[in-house]
């Protein structure tokens, strides 16, 4: 599928049972594993609970954890360097 307005392209394939998304945005190549992603949503997801619950109920520093989460989140989203996917692939849990 080709969007010639935005110089987008998007190709859908598997590999060993795990479907794939190249993404080709201005000249830039992206692959993204949906194993992989959805394992550092959840990540993210267990970190922002954790933070949020352990501010309620241990202390308000907690909140800390939830705040680093969403910087985390925010300076992947610029450098494509995602901590957590590092994390996961070293403990070999799908990235």
């Amino acid at each position: 599928m080709r969007d010639s307005s935005t110089m987008m392209s998007v190709d859908y394939y598997g590999v060993d049972g795990v479907l794939l998304t190249e993404i080709v945005l201005y000249g830039r190549n992206t692959i993204m594993a949906t194993k992989c992603e959805s394992n550092v949503r959840r990540m993210a997801g267990i970190v922002v609970l954790a933070g949020l619950l352990g501010g309620w109920f241990i202390s308000s520093w907690v909140y800390l954890l939830t705040a680093f989460a969403g910087v985390n989140l925010l300076q992947s989203s610029f450098t494509d360097i995602c901590p957590a996917e590092s994390m996961l692939s070293r403990l070999g849990l799908g990235c």
